[in-house]
Order: C-alpha cells, then structure tokens, then sequence
C-alpha cells in the first residue's frame, strides 16, 4: 500500500464526524441557535479529521 492510497477506515472516521456534528447541532439548535449548530457541523469535521490522522 503506497502513501497516498486513501483507507475505507479514513473516510468512515471523516463522515462518522460528520454525522455525530450533525446529530448534535439539531439537538443544540433549538436551544442555543444556528451558529451552534454550524460549529457542531466544523467540530465533528474536526474530529473526523483527527481520527482519520491516527487511523492512518
């Protein structure tokens, strides 16, 4: 495997962060607003990046 292949483990870490920023954000929505909900959508990026970075 070369070191630019792309892993199936590295997108699954990148869009389960991105579910779980989601599914928090519309939890957050209605009480605190929607810039909470867009930095939970940025937040579970962020995650998903970093579990791809270890996973690698």
């Amino acid at each position: 495997m070369s070191k630019n292949e792309f892993n199936h483990r590295q997108a699954l870490a990148m869009g389960g962060g991105l579910m779980t920023g989601l599914g928090l954000g519309f939890f957050l929505l209605q009480t605190m607003g929607g810039l909470a909900f867009i930095g939970s959508i940025i937040g579970g990026i962020g995650i998903g990046l970093l579990l791809s970075a270890i996973i690698k």
